[in-house]
C-alpha cells in the first residue's frame, strides 16, 4: 500500500507541513506495511503548463522536466495527500503547478478516452489545507481546485481537513484536529476494506 504526499508549502516544519505529518503518522499506525512517499514540491523543477496542446492530440506531457518523477508517484500510489497553505483563496503556486501539468490525465480521460491511469485502480484523495485567519468560507476555491484535480487523476475524494486561525493558534494545540484525523482513518480504512474485497473477486 502506498501513500503520495503532495507538500506544497514553500515552509518546512510550518502549519500544513506539520498537519500532514500528523495524518500519515496516524496513517501509519493503523495501516500495515504502509509506504508514504512525501515529495516538497518547492525542492522540484517543474515548469508551468504552457497550454501547448500536445496532450490533446497524444498521451503525455511535451515538458521534461521533474514532473515526470511526480507522474510516477500519483500512477502507483493508492492514497494521495494534498497539502497547500491558503495563498488567497487557493493552493500555492507550488501545487498549482503541479495540478496544471495534470492537464495530460484529464485530456487523456475526457478528449483521447484513453485514460493514462487506470480507471480501474482505486484511489482515495484527501486534501489539507491551512489559512491564517478565521474567515469560513476562505477554503471554498481551494475545495473546488482539489475535487477537479482528484476527478482528473481518477482518484476519489474522500476528506479535507481545512484548518483556519492558523495565524492566532498553534496547530498542535488544535484537540479537535486529532478527533478530525481519528474520524478520517475510520472512512480511509473503510475505503480500504472495500478495495481488497473487491480485488480478492478478481
Amino acid at each position: 500500500m502506498k501513500a503520495l504526499v503532495l507538500q506544497g508549502s514553500p515552509r518546512a516544519n510550518k502549519s500544513t507541513d506539520i498537519l500532514s505529518d500528523m495524518l500519515t503518522k496516524k496513517m501509519k499506525s493503523k495501516i500495515k506495511d504502509l509506504k508514504v512517499t512525501k515529495i516538497y514540491l518547492r525542492e522540484k523543477n517543474i515548469s508551468p503548463c504552457n497550454a501547448c496542446g500536445f496532450c490533446e492530440i497524444k498521451k503525455g506531457c511535451s515538458i521534461k522536466d521533474e514532473m515526470a518523477e511526480i507522474y510516477e508517484h500519483i500512477e502507483t500510489a493508492d492514497i494521495i495527500i494534498l497539502a497547500s497553505p491558503l495563498y488567497f483563496g487557493n493552493v500555492s503556486a507550488y501545487a498549482k503547478s503541479v495540478i496544471d501539468r495534470c492537464q495530460m490525465y484529464w485530456s487523456s480521460k475526457y478528449v483521447l478516452k484513453d485514460p493514462i491511469i487506470d480507471p480501474k485502480k482505486k484511489r482515495i484523495g484527501i486534501a489539507i489545507a491551512c489559512g491564517g485567519n478565521s474567515y469560513k468560507r476562505q477554503f471554498d476555491g481551494l475545495k473546488m481546485t482539489c475535487d477537479i484535480f482528484f476527478k482528473s487523476i481518477n482518484t476519489k475524494f474522500i476528506h479535507d481537513i481545512f484548518v483556519d486561525n492558523t495565524d492566532r493558534i498553534n496547530i498542535q494545540d488544535r484537540e479537535e484536529i486529532k478527533d478530525l484525523i481519528g474520524k478520517i482513518m475510520t472512512d480511509v480504512l473503510k475505503e480500504l476494506e472495500e478495495e481488497i474485497i473487491d480485488n480478492s473477486n478478481l
